[in-house]
């Protein structure tokens, strides 16, 4: 058996047996990363990432821990002297079968940089909690939009999961379902209703919206409060004018705002399309026809590609269609710097 390494293709036996301080031991090994899911999968298994991006497997059979790189959404690198440390021989075969060319040091460097499943959802939980700061300035209350005892840690695994090099709709929606239940099921509709009828929403309304228009809603307010603050007495004054240029914008009365505040408010409604899409789908996909749901996966795919435009990637490769999975995640406000 051998491996293709940065230092070419090496047996692994050779490594294990001889001293772990020669160019063997310190060749660089790199795997599709699609090889984690099977400990994924498994049960009391952990695959997890520390704090300086280093990837932590622990399972049954094998411990990595040691210079182990998760390089964005794409592959897995490690010394080969790690792995054999790391992997027992009848792990072997399966780590072999993912074993890809060495990609260089240039394009390691850059993929471990990048964002990756792990990086994008810890950020999207931290949103919620940074919305929840947010919301104890306005109202100065705890009663929070987002519940924080919300349990997240089913979600989290289903989000993180390694993608597949090839995938049917049905992994789409799964993921779909995990992001919303990450965020929509967090979302406590009672203290937002009553946050929005204060600042003077209509409440018969306000209960007629579902709860990702209501989350736009509350954050189209927010972000308008924010950006008017500085020229009103107070928080209750800069809410109400919010609230008003709200409502002036979803009755078309564009010509009410001024052009920095319409383009606010479009760019709230264009992060939460992403969110409205993936909701629409989890709630087919509960009680699904296969024609429905193909339609709804066509209907998403398309939608999601009007911000990048690549052809339909279901039952294509997954490096396509999970570039797609990581605009969605960008577009409901993981990119960085975006405010949440």
């Amino acid at each position: 058996m051998e491996f293709q390494t940065s230092e070419g293709r090496l047996r692994p036996w050779s490594v294990h047996e001889g001293s772990r301080h020669d160019s063997s031991a310190s060749a660089t090994v790199v795997f599709d990363q699609e090889v984690l899911r099977r400990y994924q999968s498994e049960l009391g298994a952990e695959v997890s990432l520390d704090n300086i991006g280093q990837l932590y497997i622990k399972t049954k059979k094998i411990h990595l821990y040691r210079l182990t790189m998760l390089l964005g959404t794409e592959y897995v690198s490690l010394w080969l002297g790690d792995f054999v440390v790391g992997v027992p021989p009848s792990e072997w075969a399966h780590w072999q079968s993912f074993n890809i060319p060495f990609i260089g040091y240039e394009k390691q460097r850059q993929l471990f940089e990048a964002k990756n499943l792990f990086r994008m959802t810890t950020q999207l939980i931290r949103h919620t909690k940074l919305i929840n700061m947010r919301w104890l300035w306005l109202s100065e209350d705890n009663a929070l939009p987002f519940n924080p005892n919300h349990h997240t840690e089913k979600d989290y695994h289903a989000l993180t999961k390694a993608l597949p090099r090839k995938v049917d709709g049905y992994e789409l929606i799964e993921r779909a379902r995990a992001l919303d239940g990450l965020i929509a099921e967090s979302v406590s509709l009672t203290h937002m209703r009553s946050f929005l009828k204060k600042v003077g929403f209509d409440s018969q309304l306000l209960q007629k919206l579902g709860t990702i228009k209501l989350l736009s809603t509350f954050m189209m307010v927010v972000r308008l409060a924010e950006a008017a603050e500085g020229w009103h007495d107070n928080k209750d004054a800069a809410l109400s004018y919010a609230r008003k240029k709200v409502v002036h914008w979803q009755n078309g009365r564009t010509n009410q705002l001024t052009a920095e505040e319409t383009k606010l408010i479009e760019q709230t409604v264009k992060q939460f399309e992403v969110m409205f899409l993936i909701h629409s789908l989890r709630v087919v996909a509960a009680h699904p026809t296969a024609k429905k749901l193909q339609a709804e996966l066509v209907a998403f795919t398309r939608n999601i590609w009007v911000w990048r435009p690549i052809p339909p990637a279901i039952g294509r490769p997954f490096s396509t269609y999970m570039a797609r999975f990581q605009t969605a995640l960008r577009d409901v406000g993981l990119e960085g710097g975006r405010n949440p």
